[in-house]
């Protein structure tokens, strides 16, 4: 994720699509269209996001994190365990998922 920018991300999507619609490639846009621009197309969107040391996301995946569940650890990267991953999924897994119903 260096160097990796969410907002440029949707912005190179929507130049491809703009660039396609002229050629006539595609017609009609819905969200697994504008998916399929994105940097990483084939892999699934995220259910849990951790995050270390800050309480934002700082741009990290805003297409595909919009129904992630977020984990905020306080801690630094480094200091990251293997008992704070087990304790997230563990907490992730007591959630109710309703992915925006």
């Amino acid at each position: 994720m260096i160097g990796y920018g969410g907002r440029q991300e949707i912005v190179d999507a929507t130049n491809k699509i703009v660039e396609d619609a002229k050629l006539g490639k595609i017609k009609n846009i819905d969200e697994k269209i504008f998916a399929s621009y994105l940097y990483a197309p084939d892999i699934p969107d995220p259910d849990l996001v951790i995050r270390t040391a800050e309480k934002r996301l700082s741009g990290l995946l805003p297409w595909q994190s919009t129904y992630s569940e977020l984990c905020f650890i306080d801690k630094l990267w480094p200091e990251f365990t293997k008992d704070d991953l087990i304790i997230a999924i563990n907490n992730f897994r007591q959630r109710e998922r309703r992915f925006g119903k």
